[in-house]
């Protein structure tokens, strides 16, 4: 039996679900181990910790179109299996680096950017096969995603929790466990895909990428590649309801990324004097709001789809004017929590929209465009949140992100129809054109 041999199994949705939470565990894990190492371990000051979080996300920016493009054309199945295997190596790397005291701020950036890199690829096709496991699923679309994005923030919670509490009892283990417990995590990501049946790629696709002229070799493979990004641009462009969610999502991802990778962990630091408990127990309370939410969704038909996103954007934008006013810390968690549930309701109606609307010939591609579009303004927003915290100090640079969403969320509301997309079933796939209605 090779590392591509199927097994049988009469439900994949199930083991995309394990495989999903054993993958989104290790993001949990990630989000305080990694924070921590630089600002406690390394101890390094607010412009390197935005340096930091805007090079480690630019790998994955990059290939991330590259990746859906690649997604679209093979086996899913087969192409994630090589993904997770590769994955589960620099975590041993990094677990010798920090055993033999080896760690600097250049290798820790190093070991990021590689990982960025791989994940580039994992989460384009990730997505993909959420649609390929979904088909014949009860409730449709909005249950589906509702039902993986509640997984994943659980899972989440769960390395949140794991991770910044064990930094506390122990910060010697911390440092030489969690790399190894990631490193086998992605192995258990493997054996989950494993389960999932064979995903070829769809028939239209393969017709349409059989109509590229382009010479062989590397430079005719890149030229390939290219045009098929186009393709999936070009796509989300032709389609209003597509191209307006990706808008926002842009704006979102540049306003509030940073807050969440540079400001919180900062915050918790300077502000509260808090170590990896506190963050653990931030990212606890966001994420958790995020998966309540979430599953939330999962139950229940929201007809109304743009109208319930930009209302959850705006409620969770402007819970951060809340915490400009240095509450106590447990008060400080509860904004946290309440901005997680109201980007709960963001993250999973704009998903769903995506998701469904997108032929099934480019989902991957348009789901990478989608996800690039959300991660394109963390490099820029987490650069700017670095600076803008040592001109004007952390808690006024509080109430930037949520300045800004104001003005993107009227010019959304008054110069585009995102407020009045509903939930049609199924999706007419005539809106792709201009003087089609909403």
């Amino acid at each position: 039996m090779t590392l591509d041999s199927p097994i049988k199994h009469p439900s994949d949705f199930p083991w995309y679900l394990v495989g999903q939470g054993t993958f989104t565990l290790n993001m949990g894990i990630g989000m305080v181990f990694m924070p921590w190492l630089v600002a406690f371990h390394l101890k390094v000051p607010a412009e390197q910790m935005g340096i930091y979080q805007a090079a480690v996300m630019l790998p994955m920016l990059v290939l991330m179109l590259f990746g859906g493009a690649k997604a679209d054309k093979v086996d899913l199945r087969a192409w994630l299996l090589r993904l997770h295997l590769i994955q589960a190596i620099p975590p041993f790397a990094l677990f010798f680096m920090l055993y033999d005291d080896f760690m600097s701020y250049g290798l820790l950036m190093a070991y990021s950017i590689c990982m960025s890199s791989i994940n580039g690829f994992v989460q384009p096709a990730r997505d993909s096969m959420l649609t390929h496991v979904s088909q014949g699923r009860a409730g449709g679309m909005q249950r589906v995603v509702g039902t993986a994005m509640a997984l994943q923030t659980g899972a989440q919670v769960v390395g949140l929790m794991i991770a910044g509490y064990a930094a506390t009892a122990d910060e010697n283990g911390f440092l030489y466990v969690f790399p190894l417990i990631m490193a086998f995590n992605y192995f258990g990501c493997l054996f989950a895909v494993r389960w999932i049946s064979p995903a070829p790629p769809d028939q239209d696709r393969m017709v349409t990428l059989d109509g590229h002229a382009v010479n062989g070799g590397l430079l005719g493979r890149l030229i390939r590649q290219l045009s098929e990004i186009k393709e999936g641009i070009g796509e989300v462009r032709r389609s209003k309801r597509i191209r307006t969610v990706v808008l926002l999502n842009m704006f979102t991802g540049l306003l509030f990324m940073g807050a969440v990778m540079v400001l919180m962990p900062l915050i918790i630091r300077d502000v509260y004097a808090g170590n990896s408990a506190e963050i653990a127990t931030m990212n606890l309370a966001l994420f958790g709001g995020i998966g309540i939410s979430s599953a939330i969704i999962s139950r229940v038909h929201i007809q109304r789809q743009g109208r319930t996103l930009m209302l959850g954007t705006l409620v969770g934008g402007m819970v951060l004017v809340f915490l400009h006013f240095q509450p106590p810390l447990w008060a400080f968690y509860t904004g946290v929590f309440f901005w997680g549930l109201a980007g709960g309701v963001g993250s999973s109606m704009s998903r769903t929209i995506v998701q469904a609307a997108a032929p099934k010939s480019h989902l991957a591609r348009i789901l990478s465009v989608f996800a690039m579009a959300t991660l394109v303004g963390g490099p820029i927003g987490s650069l700017a949140i670095g600076f803008l915290i040592e001109d004007i100090g952390i808690l006024n640079t509080v109430l930037i992100p949520p300045i800004g969403l104001v003005i993107v969320w009227i010019g959304l509301f008054f110069f585009t129809n995102l407020w009045k997309i509903e939930n049609d079933v199924p999706i007419a796939h005539a809106e792709y054109s201009d003087a089609s209605p909403q």
